[in-house]
């Protein structure tokens, strides 16, 4: 009882902001009963509406400082970083030395971290009483078939979450009571494969229960959603059977055969590119600003599920987090890009962009002029327009009477140079290179994908770009591996080509499983798929355990030279020759733990191995 007070509480507040109609002259919220509830037809939906917002869906779109607030939707958030996904994977660093992430990266996720944990039976619960209640509610049978099918369509969403997290967990399909059997109220974990084909039939059936696109909302499940999920889940449970290893009698790992799977996600991909309304984004005619503005512009073709965000009221921070330091409103430089993303792109002809730094000249927009244009809508760096100045992620090199030496030491002089003919003032370490800016400089690279370029200084929680959860992009990446894994390579070619056409870069003439896993990591980089795909492949041992690495810029006065220093991105603060690598268990990280708390609840719950 006091659940539902408290839920609808908060969203009758939410709904009556536009919908005041629905929720005025109710009776007071203390003395709603259950009955009350399942009897309106508006609060049966506010209570639909509850659970899309407790569905985890902001992914590195953080409510704020300190991680793990309320947002005023009500839900509490996990205590995660603005960009967790992405700082420990091979996309990013974080530039605050004290972040969680850097400890991880350096030794590993420990037993009773909470750093990205995703445990939420009480949303399972919701859901299922949602489910169950509504078979007895006073809506019209049209409406009670949707709004249930779209209470087990986040029901698979949220299993999802878990299962790609901790391999098998318990399915709970009923609302539980006191009453109920012992080993109900103490469930065992499920198999990983029980929990994906789960998944997997749900989505299979929603697909026929729910409304075509035309008739929902974006941030509303629909057939073409269904058949995301499922996409997406196949394709995971199909790297697993191929790539992963069976432990605890089947709770991690699946023994079916990959290739079930991999159709069953090629064949819910097919349905959403040729019967779904769906077309890559191509608004703009320069291929950087098409890119960088597909993240940005909130409802368009290419968008099949997102979250909604308006600002003031119903916003983010990732702005505020991942400017440029010094440009917004806060701290800014949380997710810096790592010169091994950078060198992933690609030249616009198809030609291998890795870059020799300790031997190239010129300026860094010169550098990467010729870079795949989908770097430029990502990432900004040294002599970037920025704001209503540029981005000064230099340091000078200069000789002061003892030869030429980095002029750190003398970071906030300013020295007029004669360039060119032309005189020049320069501060002698560029405001956002480290170490001037708070926590700045640490990859010489900084976020452009998902901020809000109009607009720098929008305050904490009032950032109101969308977060794309669907899109059509990712399935054709997730047709192309699939069909690539059953051997269907020209189709996966087909497939890649699309997005590498609208890329504005060169087509492949051929394909095998790594193009496609490149062609992923560019196009989907900090959208919160690679650290997942690199589990899945069991590749992150081989990639995680490097040193990953930042460039600082050197201009050499007075000839204007450039050149570039490769260093360390996650011990830049210890110095130039500091390289420690990241630490990645192949034994025990695949997966991660449950924790104490949630083992020493249950008898009936398994550790994962090793922690």
């Amino acid at each position: 009882m006091k659940r539902y007070i408290k839920k609808l509480s908060i969203i009758i507040t939410l709904l009556s902001a536009t919908s005041c109609s629905l929720v005025l002259d109710k009776e007071p919220l203390d003395i709603i009963s259950d009955d009350q509830v399942w009897n309106d037809p508006n609060l049966i939906r506010a209570n639909l509406v509850q659970l899309y917002h407790q569905a985890p869906t902001r992914r590195i779109f953080s409510w704020g400082y300190p991680w793990g607030g309320v947002w005023t939707d009500g839900v509490a958030e996990p205590a995660d970083e603005p960009g967790s996904y992405c700082v420990i994977s091979d996309e990013a660093v974080s530039g605050y030395s004290w972040a969680d992430s850097r400890r991880i990266n350096k030794s590993g996720y420990q037993r009773n971290d909470t750093y990205m944990k995703y445990w939420d039976y009480e949303s399972i619960r919701g859901c299922n009483e949602f489910i169950e209640k509504i078979e007895t509610g006073n809506i019209s049978d049209d409406d009670k078939a949707t709004l249930k099918a779209e209470a087990r369509f986040i029901r698979a969403f949220i299993y999802f979450e878990k299962v790609k997290r901790y391999g098998g967990v318990p399915i709970i399909t009923k609302a539980q009571t006191l009453d109920d059997p012992q080993e109900e109220l103490y469930p065992a974990r499920n198999t990983e494969q029980e929990v994906y084909d789960f998944i997997i039939s749900e989505c299979d059936e929603l697909a026929d229960l729910l409304p075509e696109a035309a008739d929902q909302e974006l941030g509303r499940a629909n057939k073409y959603v269904a058949l995301s999920l499922l996409s997406r889940a196949a394709l995971y449970a199909g790297s697993i059977a191929k790539y992963g290893t069976v432990q605890l009698n089947g709770i991690l790992g699946i023994s079916a055969s990959p290739d079930d799977y991999y159709r069953a996600s090629l064949e819910a991909s097919n349905k959403i590119i040729t019967e779904g309304p769906y077309a890559l984004f191509n608004a703009y005619e320069d291929k950087a600003e098409n890119y960088q503005m597909l993240f940005i512009d909130p409802n368009h073709s290419e968008v099949i599920f997102s979250r909604d965000f308006t600002g003031i009221g119903k916003g983010h921070s990732y702005d505020y987090f991942n400017v440029v330091g010094g440009y917004g409103s806060g701290w800014g430089n949380y997710m810096q890009p790592t010169l091994e993303l950078i060198d992933a792109y690609d030249m616009i002809d198809g030609s291998d962009g890795k870059i020799d730094w300790e031997n190239v000249t010129g300026d860094l927009a010169s550098v990467l002029a010729n870079k795949d244009p989908r770097l430029h809508g990502t990432v900004v760096f040294d002599g970037n327009p920025y704001g209503d100045s540029q981005v000064d992620n230099y340091v000078i090199e200069a000789d002061d009477g003892n030869g030429y030496e980095l002029m750190y030491h003398k970071s906030n002089e300013i020295n007029t140079w004669i360039v060119d003919g032309e005189e020049i003032a320069l501060q002698n370490v560029g405001k956002n290179a480290y170490p001037i800016t708070f926590d700045g400089g640490k990859s010489g690279f900084y976020m452009k994908k998902f901020v809000s370029m109009h607009d720098l200084r929008v305050p904490q929680q009032q950032s109101s770009t969308n977060w794309i959860e669907f899109r059509l992009a990712e399935i054709l990446l997730n047709r192309a591996e699939a069909a690539v894994e059953l051997g269907q390579n020209d189709i996966g070619l087909q497939a890649v080509n699309q997005i590498r056409e609208r890329a504005g870069i060169a087509k492949l003439t051929s394909i095998d499983i790594n193009e496609v896993r490149h062609e992923r990591q560019i196009e989907m980089a900090f959208e919160t798929h690679r650290m997942w795909d690199m589990r899945r492949w069991r590749i992150a041992d081989q990639v995680m355990n490097n040193v990953f690495h930042g460039v600082t810029v050197v201009r050499r006065m007075p000839d204007n030279e450039y050149r570039y220093i490769k260093h360390s991105c996650d011990t830049r603060e210890e110095g130039f020759d500091s390289f420690v690598p990241r630490y990645f268990n192949p034994d025990r990280n695949y997966y991660y733990p449950l924790g104490e708390e949630i083992v020493n609840n249950n008898p009936r719950i398994l550790e994962n191995p090793n922690y």
